[in-house]
């Protein structure tokens, strides 16, 4: 599952919030809901990252980065120079490794699964 074209944020707090609610409310889902919810995220789910996001590099941080994915936006008009070179300034705060991760590998990870 792929959550596109709305940076990633947010990501953090829902993580945080889902897996609390599964915590307290357990009882109720155990039959159907056998792993905490971030569980899930990490198995098989995506986020799109805005590459201007100022707290891009302490989310990666918290949550690692082969869950996060960069789209391009193309052809919409948000896709201009300025992002992609946006995109290769991603070098200056993230390894060689994570900017590798996140333009390529796991893109083609996403949509070879889907």
């Amino acid at each position: 599952m792929g959550f596109l074209e709305s940076g990633c944020g947010w990501l953090l707090y829902w993580l945080w919030r889902l897996d609390e609610e599964y915590k307290n409310l357990y009882f109720e889902v155990k039959n159907h809901v056998t792993i905490k919810p971030s569980e899930y995220f990490y198995r098989q789910c995506f986020v799109a990252i805005e590459p201007s996001e100022p707290y891009l590099a302490r989310i990666i941080e918290y949550i690692g980065s082969d869950n996060l994915i960069f789209g391009s936006d193309y052809p919409h008009m948000d896709h201009q120079p300025e992002v992609v070179k946006k995109v290769l300034e991603l070098e200056e705060q993230l390894s060689q490794e994570t900017v590798q991760k996140i333009v390529w590998d796991n893109p083609a990870r996403f949509y070879y699964c889907t």
